[in-house]
């Protein structure tokens, strides 16, 4: 009877431990996606900024829900001229909540004309890409 016992106790600990990896896996790949467009961000690359987003990207203004751009070239034409201009550097004041396929940064944006501005973006992550965004900007 114990070497039941034993190997019951050894397949929870087998079931909790692949949960606990699958949740991590769930949860690395909308982190990564989210740092590896903040990196790139931050870098003014254009290209390594736009690869992280679906071809069909939506990005909307909250709490109007203002559609700012819709699809990856779209995105570059927005992006590109600012990167050039404004070089901004942003940091997260909070640390980033990831829900599923959801992450949320809370940014402080250093642009070169001296201004800070601050904003929330909430991510969607479809696939292996961010799909949608939100912004709150303050």
């Amino acid at each position: 009877m114990e070497k039941k016992s034993t190997m019951d106790t050894k397949a929870a600990m087998d079931t909790k431990a692949a949960r606990e990896t699958n949740a991590a896996m769930m949860v690395a790949l909308p982190d990564a996606l989210a740092q590896r467009q903040l990196d790139a961000y931050n870098a003014h690359d254009i290209e390594s900024f736009a690869a992280v987003f679906a071809e069909d990207v939506e990005a909307y203004e909250l709490p109007t829900m203002a559609l700012l751009f819709a699809g990856r070239d779209a995105l570059r034409e927005r992006y590109a001229p600012y990167f050039q201009e404004q070089r901004p550097a942003a940091t997260l004041v909070s640390p980033r909540v990831c829900v599923g396929d959801f992450v949320i940064d809370t940014e402080r944006v250093l642009l070169a004309d001296g201004r800070v501005l601050s904003a929330v973006a909430l991510y969607q992550i479809e696939g292996e890409a961010i799909r949608r965004m939100w912004f709150i900007r303050g």
